[in-house]
């Protein structure tokens, strides 16, 4: 009896562990960069269902950040969020499809591409175009 009691509990405890591992991790948002003397970048990847896709990118701060998102054909299926890595940054909507505005810090900028999720589409490509000047 006191072996197979060790043996549960051994299993719960190795359980506990992978949970709590898995749930911890969480993937590294990816960069843009920029093919050299270029100002603009194109990342494009596809969705589906309720997926994210993270993406971050250094600007200084005065520049001029232009951001959109498109999908083939049809209305657009994607909107974006963004914000500054540990600065604020003004913004009039929770979420656009096109947005421009003057970098107010120097420093790391992290942007969210998401597929609308009222939209009947489960799967999508989104074309998102970042333009730093």
């Amino acid at each position: 009896m006191r072996t197979l009691t060790s043996i549960v509990a051994t299993i719960v405890i190795i359980l506990f562990v992978t949970t709590f591992d898995v749930g911890a991790q969480s993937a590294a948002p990816n960069r843009i960069t920029f093919a050299k003397g270029k100002t603009s970048a194109t990342v494009s990847e596809t969705l589906s269902g309720d997926q994210e896709y993270d993406m971050v990118f250094g600007a200084k701060k005065g520049q001029t950040i232009t951001m959109s998102v498109r999908s083939d054909g049809g209305p657009n299926l994607f909107d974006f969020t963004f914000m500054g890595d540990g600065f604020d940054v003004p913004s009039d909507e929770p979420s656009y499809t096109m947005y421009s505005i003057t970098a107010t810090e120097t420093g790391d900028y992290l942007v969210t591409v998401r597929k609308n999720p009222k939209v009947a589409v489960r799967t999508a490509r989104f074309y998102f175009t970042l333009t730093i000047r």
